[in-house]
């Protein structure tokens, strides 16, 4: 007897999607972007196994006698005692210096170092820990407005050099015109402010005396002000070397090489390249190993691409697969201060932070070298970030001093504050399997977490390059760990070690292409998002 039903072809396929460790890609279509890039990755960085929920910020000491409107800049102090003895850390607003190096409750320090002018430009500095010929070690510092200070590790005291020619006084110019201080093959070299012209020291191992003009004008073709001086490792062919870099506020970046300014043919220049205009203020260089990060209006590059006269473009910004996201952050704060390009060992990361803008949220972006991969940190209120004793340090707008820990966000020394959970979350790239033309229906998606504590979070498929959000994300609800002869069998919890979390969630809806977006909120200490264990069916053209 002939069967009433034919055999139907299984449509129904099941498969593990990876987690998205390439992190964000905005240069290329939707429709051609790798499984291994997300349309948008936030408070998530690529890390051991997969996607790791971004660490919390924890207070490091009260805020209450620091007088000014934001921590611009945080400057370690690092001396030569055994067991990190005698180092301290500062941090500066537009009022002065203050010292922070001890963790806790305690009255923040107050140093001799009151800043004459307050305007709000003060306070951004640049620094340099400098040991000088008879081995003594000294903090130098240049404020955008109000000049030259040095730190005496020895004496535990500030001062601020004036001009004239008897010891500790620097000679041949006003130092308070000073707004940038570096060292290149130890001899101190500074920034006038508003012009085109560095100063250096004629002798080399000391921060105070005669100095030297040179002006760097006929070098900048697009004009501008000279912004800053670097020292920049590089190997040239003939050895590895030190090499100063001018940049310019229009985008040229001048490369010497040589070893003495003050003597004919020992000092050169390498040449010169414009990469367009920086962002404002002085913060937009960054060392990164022996290279230099360097931004402007087109984004991130590594000197050593620029000079080597790399003739891949697409590969010559390390921002280059983020790009018109660079783009739209940079248009819409270019005219405010507070751009700054940092690479933080501690975290293993490159940040760039980007002025805060009325009604939004802090936006941060974050790029991790070994897998090339970006993310939007967001919700960290981080005016300016430095490292320091293997920890990473923040500083507000609202005078506060943070730390970048495992855990929630906004962990305070006053206990009645409550934490909060970190919002985090992805959406997929899209995919249509091999088959561009038939329909896709998801059934199940099943997130695989690691963690020692389960997060709270919404997984949804989404279809032919729909990206809207999910509505409303669960609030986080961390379980209380079992208590032997206490807990119920079977119900209650049990610690001890990483929980894996694999449960499934029905999926909805239909299209030819298919992504997932997922959503969540943790305060755990490590969460690491595996992947996901995706089921759906197929059906026709139509």
């Amino acid at each position: 007897m002939k069967a009433r039903f034919q055999p139907q072809q299984q449509r129904t396929q099941a498969m593990n999607v990876p987690a998205p460790m390439r992190g964000i890609m905005t240069s290329v279509p939707l429709s051609e972007m790798d499984k291994s890039n997300t349309i948008t990755t936030i408070n998530m960085r690529s890390n051991a196994y997969g996607l790791s929920v971004r660490k919390g910020y924890r207070q490091w000491c009260l805020n209450r006698d620091i007088a000014g409107d934001g921590i611009k800049t945080i400057i370690p102090g690092n001396s030569s005692g055994r067991l990190n003895t005698g180092d301290k850390l500062f941090c500066t607003t537009n009022d002065g210096i203050y010292e922070i190096t001890t963790f806790g409750a305690q009255a923040v320090k107050r140093v001799d170092a009151d800043f004459p002018n307050k305007s709000p430009d003060a306070g951004w500095c640049s620094w340099h820990n400098f040991t000088n010929a008879g081995g003594l070690q000294y903090i130098l510092i240049c404020d955008l407005i109000n000049g030259y200070y040095f730190y005496d590790f020895d004496e535990d005291t500030f001062s601020k050099v004036e001009a004239g020619t008897g010891p500790g006084k620097i000679n041949g110019v006003n130092p308070a015109e000073f707004c940038f201080v570096t060292v290149w093959k130890n001899r101190v070299w500074f920034v006038q402010r508003d012009s085109t012209r560095g100063w250096y020291l004629d002798t080399v191992g000391i921060f105070t005396g005669k100095v030297t003009p040179f002006d760097f004008g006929s070098k900048m073709r697009y004009g501008g002000f000279l912004k800053g001086l670097y020292s920049w490792t590089l190997d040239a062919g003939v050895g590895v070397d030190d090499h100063l870099v001018a940049t310019s506020s229009e985008g040229d970046i001048i490369v010497y090489t040589g070893t003495d300014p003050t003597t004919a043919g020992g000092f050169g220049m390498k040449g010169v390249w414009f990469i367009g205009e920086t962002p404002r203020g002085r913060r937009g260089c960054s060392e990164f190993g022996g290279d230099l990060l360097v931004a402007s209006q087109f984004g991130l590059v590594p000197l050593s691409r620029m000079v080597s006269g790399m003739a891949d473009t697409e590969n010559l910004y390390i921002t280059q697969q983020i790009n018109p996201l660079y783009r739209l952050r940079y248009e819409e704060r270019e005219q405010l201060f507070g751009f700054e390009a940092k690479f933080c060992p501690a975290e293993g990361l490159v940040f760039i932070l980007w002025p805060k803008l009325e009604n939004r949220n802090h936006v941060q972006l974050a790029y991790e070298p070994t897998t090339q991969s970006w993310t939007v940190y967001e919700g960290v209120p981080a005016l300016t970030i430095e490292t320091y004793r293997g920890k990473t340090y923040i500083g507000t707008r609202d005078n506060e001093i943070f730390t970048l820990e495992a855990g929630p966000d906004r962990v305070m020394l006053d206990e009645e504050v409550s934490p909060l959970a970190i919002d985090f979350g992805l959406i997929s790239s899209f995919s249509d399997l091999g088959m561009p033309a038939t329909f896709k229906r998801a059934q199940f998606i099943r997130p695989v977490f690691i963690a020692d504590n389960v997060p709270s979070y919404a997984v949804a498929a989404r279809y032919d390059y729909d990206i809207s959000d999910i509505g409303a994300t669960p609030p986080y609800s961390p379980f209380t760990v079992g208590v032997w002869n206490d807990a119920l069998w079977d119900i209650g919890k049990w610690g001890g070690g990483y929980q894996i979390d694999q449960p499934v969630y029905g999926a909805e809806g239909m299209g030819r292409t298919v992504a997932i977006i997922l959503r969540g909120t943790s305060s755990s200490q490590g969460v690491v998002l595996a992947g996901f264990d995706f089921m759906l069916d197929t059906g026709g053209m139509l």
